[in-house]
């Protein structure tokens, strides 16, 4: 029988495994790699590096997840939001009529790996003298005319264990090189050192259940990870990533996830033709590492719901914080209330034929319920 491995699983033998030596081939060339354990923890750092006033503000767009403001207004930041289109591209015009005298910087994210227009950002930047922030938080892997994402800007933050089976781990990269005070304060504390190891234990357990067959104890492990969740929400100021990170991060595979994430993402464009259920992306540039498969779906909360019964978890990024206007931002709100990403797996296999075989199954459900 063919076993599935939908969540994320850190199989026991990469621990022992050799270094592939890989993991340098994908940082961004920047003269500042500062290693941490969460992404917010980056987002600080960078803030506190800038050196702001009172007076200064960032711009950010309307579509990103609640996490990313808790740094901002600890660090006392100033921020408004600027327009999405309907693929989560920057919409280049809005932001222009956005920029006052009080704009510092420019925060943008390459949503599920796929780039943002970086040539028109960076030119607008430079004409403006923004400071630009690159959220490749899922764009880990992800490459634009052959140039890692992070490279374009004066900053740029990753968090690693969305993409590979990690307890945490994170980078800023900073390519500015008049920007120098980039540092970590602490090196480690006791709930992120409790938090890594509840994890690590999660990740283990995961795969040896999928990997024997077991009843899959889906509730408990569910409730560890909602724990450890709530561990890095109690306290995360930036710290070193776990030692197993930093372990692990040299045992993969990069150019095999590339290669999975990439033929699994074409496989569900190839095959994904269910009424009412679109792809966010239609097509998948070259150079593009894939985090997921977003798609919109009107019936979103229920497509979810049957998808976990059947043991395959599709995360929602994001519900967005109250302060983004639905009104004057209607766009992000719609495709909030309608977006899920589907698994694509990483380093264990993945069945897509299934997925799509699932997904048909709730289609033909509704149509029976119409008629």
């Amino acid at each position: 029988m063919k076993r599935n491995y939908y969540n994320r699983t850190l199989p026991v033998f990469y621990l022992l495994k050799e270094n592939l030596e890989q993991f340098g081939n994908y940082l961004p060339p920047s003269h500042t790699h500062v290693f941490l354990s969460t992404a917010s923890g980056g987002i600080k750092l960078a803030i506190r590096a800038l050196k702001w006033s009172s007076q200064d503000e960032i711009l950010l767009p309307s579509y990103l997840c609640p996490s990313i403001l808790r740094p901002l207004r600890e660090e006392g930041v100033n921020y408004k939001f600027f327009k999405v289109k309907e693929d989560l591209t920057v919409d280049i015009e809005d932001v222009k009529e956005r920029i006052s005298d009080n704009t510092k910087a420019l925060f943008i994210i390459h949503y599920f790996g796929f780039p943002q227009p970086i040539e028109e950002i960076v030119e607008l930047c430079k004409d403006e003298h923004l400071v630009l922030i690159e959220d490749c938080a899922q764009a880990f892997l992800s490459k634009y005319n052959d140039k890692l994402l992070g490279s374009f800007g004066d900053f740029s933050i990753f968090s690693y264990r969305k993409t590979l089976p990690v307890p945490d781990g994170a980078l800023l990269a900073c390519n500015n090189p008049s920007i120098t005070s980039v540092k970590v304060e602490k090196r480690t504390d006791f709930i992120h050192l409790l938090y890594s190891i509840m994890e690590t234990n999660v990740l283990l357990l995961t795969d040896i259940f999928a990997h024997f067959n077991f009843i899959f104890p889906i509730p408990l492990l569910d409730g560890m990870s909602h724990l450890n969740k709530k561990l890095m929400t109690i306290y995360y100021k930036p710290t070193n990533p776990s030692y197993i990170s930093q372990l692990l991060l040299h045992k993969f595979n990069f150019e095999e996830i590339i290669s999975i994430k990439r033929n699994n993402f074409k496989y569900m464009l190839e095959h994904l033709n269910i009424r009412d259920m679109k792809p966010l992306y239609s097509e998948l540039p070259e150079g593009v590492c894939p985090l997921w498969f977003p798609i919109l779906t009107e019936n979103r909360d229920n497509v979810r719901k049957w998808l976990k019964r059947r043991g395959i978890g599709t995360p929602v990024f994001w519900k967005l914080p109250p302060e983004i206007d639905k009104t004057e931002f209607r766009e992000s709100w719609e495709i909030s209330g309608q977006i899920l990403s589907i698994p694509l797996g990483s380093i264990r296999p993945i069945n897509m034929p299934s997925i799509i075989e699932i997904l048909s199954e709730l289609s033909k459900s509704y149509e029976r319920k119409k008629n």
